[in-house]
């Protein structure tokens, strides 16, 4: 992957070994919003890497916790563990309110997916009855890429899924490149499909020091099923410093392909593939 301030890739309008021509009537994006599209996927994906530890704490941690909102009694003081990957111990401060701390042992696979491996830790506070976690991420990694920052969510379980809705500060680096990823948003994990799904989010990506507004809504990444974090649905609207507002819409071949439509301002939209940003 090229870097951030990398030269403009061409508009693609269709992936092939041949040339590759700007649809009629469409435009070209500049170097600037290029990047921005690059941006935008990474912050999908560690939306989506942050949910991999949250929704692992919420659900199993509320297994463990009385009506009352107290642990349940354990045979070693008010402290208990839970699972593998991560370990999650929470231990007892004011009878509702816990520590986390949150550790994965090594490369494992914190959503039970094969390729998919995570390591570093967490720490935070874990309140039972608001269902409330904060979050502080300390270099989780997953698949090479790193993860920094806090998350400070509220927590629904239903019908299987977590949903996380709260507010997000998070940095993810791969080698030397980072993008910052800061604002609100709902977060839905489904463990049958083994699906991530940013419902909505409203804030900034940055990188190079450039900040854009960026809105995500209904952008679904399934490592499971595509061997890939790149989202297979929902679309990313990006605008601000400088650049025209940008309509990217990720489909079903994306993961595949790396190939995404965008629309800049009313033209038509044109394909540009992913990897050359």
């Amino acid at each position: 992957m090229k870097p951030f301030a990398a030269t403009a890739a061409l508009i693609l309008l269709t992936v092939s070994l041949g040339g590759c021509p700007q649809s009629p009537g469409g435009v070209s994006a500049t170097a600037a919003e290029e990047s921005g599209i690059h941006a935008a996927n990474s912050s999908a994906r560690s939306l989506a890497q942050a949910l991999s530890l949250l929704q692992s704490v919420a659900a199993e941690g509320a297994a463990r916790i009385s009506s009352d909102g107290s642990l349940r009694p354990v045979s070693q003081g008010r402290d208990v563990t839970f699972g593998v990957c991560p370990a999650v111990t929470l231990s007892g401060t004011t009878g509702v309110n816990f520590t986390i701390a949150a550790t994965f042992p090594g490369d494992c696979a914190p959503l039970g997916i094969s390729g998919y491996s995570c390591g570093g830790a967490a720490t935070g506070t874990y309140n039972a009855l608001t269902q409330s976690i904060s979050a502080d991420f300390d270099a989780l990694r997953c698949n090479e890429r790193s993860l920094d920052g806090t998350a400070e969510i509220t927590f629904l379980l239903a019908g299987g899924n977590t949903t996380l809705n709260g507010t997000w500060n998070l940095t993810i680096a791969d080698g030397s490149e980072q993008v910052a990823t800061t604002g609100t948003g709902i977060l839905t994990y489904d463990p049958q499909n083994k699906r991530a799904t940013v419902q909505s989010f409203v804030g900034t990506c940055t990188q190079g020091g450039t900040a854009l507004t960026l809105a995500l809504t209904s952008v679904r990444i399934n490592y499971a099923a595509n061997g890939s974090l790149r989202p297979s649905a929902g679309t990313a609207v990006l605008s601000g410093a400088g650049i025209r507002t940008l309509t990217v819409t990720f489909d079903e071949n994306t993961p595949s392909t790396g190939v995404v439509s965008v629309q800049i301002g009313s033209a038509p939209a044109v394909n540009v593939d992913l990897d050359t940003l």
